[in-house]
Parts: C-alpha cells; structure tokens; sequence
C-alpha cells in the first residue's frame, strides 16, 4: 500500500518480510531528499520566547545563515520583590537586551526580515505602537542595516 500525503509518497510495510526487501537505495533516496528539504528550511529565533534559553546567545550566533526569521518582542520580568507580568509586549516596553539578541544574530550573518510581534487584540494603542517602531527603527540603525 502507498499513502500520498500533501504530494508525498510515503513508503508503507506491510509486514517484516516486505520491509526487509526494501532496498538501500530506495531509503537512502527518500532520506536524502527529506535532508534537502529540511536543509532549507529556515529558523525562527522568537526573542520574546527564547530570552531565557541557556546560551540562547551562542545559539543564535551558531545558527547564523539558517535563521529565516528574527521575531521581536519584550518582556516585563522585573525583580523577587516586584515581580513583573512575564508577558510579551512591544519591543522597548520591557527589560530584555534586544539590541544585543539582534546584534548577535546581524554578526551571525543574518540578513533577513525583523518582525516585530505585536500581541492582543481589540483597541491598539497606536502611540504605544509607533513609539516602538522608532525604537526597533533606532536599534537597527546603530547595528547598520
């Protein structure tokens, strides 16, 4: 039996005997050209979800070219005492070092889109959104793009 999904062909056993029948070079195909799709696909570094990762810096800073996506926002942590939301928020309105999570990424090699993740829904504080913009606008150009 094969099973097409989305355009795929997808190899399927029916029983130990027919599997080990199936030849090397069948699956070394079929692996190599799942390798080539993944090979181009690109990552997403989320700023307002990964700022916590250990060595999410160094990560950024190895993964270089194969980032597709930079996606800003920033967080309130705040202190022990004062603990902050711990939600997302436009970038600039929070505490995280985003100049340094772009700076990292741009030294990385990455010279694609930054995206500037915008949460919520209902009446938008366009002030809010505008001063930001300059911020992320002002951020990117001491960096030099």
């Amino acid at each position: 039996m094969r099973v097409e999904t989305r355009g795929v062909s997808r190899l399927t056993m029916h029983n130990i005997t027919d599997a080990s029948r199936v030849s090397r070079a069948t699956l070394y195909r079929n692996f190599s050209s799942k390798c080539e799709v993944f090979a181009a696909a690109g990552v997403i570094v989320d700023i307002g979800n990964c700022y916590a990762e250990r060595d999410v810096r160094q990560w950024i800073g190895r993964t270089g070219e194969r980032i597709g996506l930079v996606q800003v926002s920033d967080v309130t942590i705040g202190t022990i005492a004062m603990p902050g939301a711990g939600t997302r928020g436009l970038p600039g309105s929070g505490e995280l070092p985003i100049e340094e999570f772009l700076r990292t990424a741009i030294a990385a090699g990455y010279a694609g889109p930054f995206e500037i993740e915008f949460l919520g829904l209902g009446n938008v504080d366009e002030d809010a959104v505008l001063a930001s913009l300059d911020r992320m606008d002002a951020m990117l150009h001491r960096l030099g793009v």
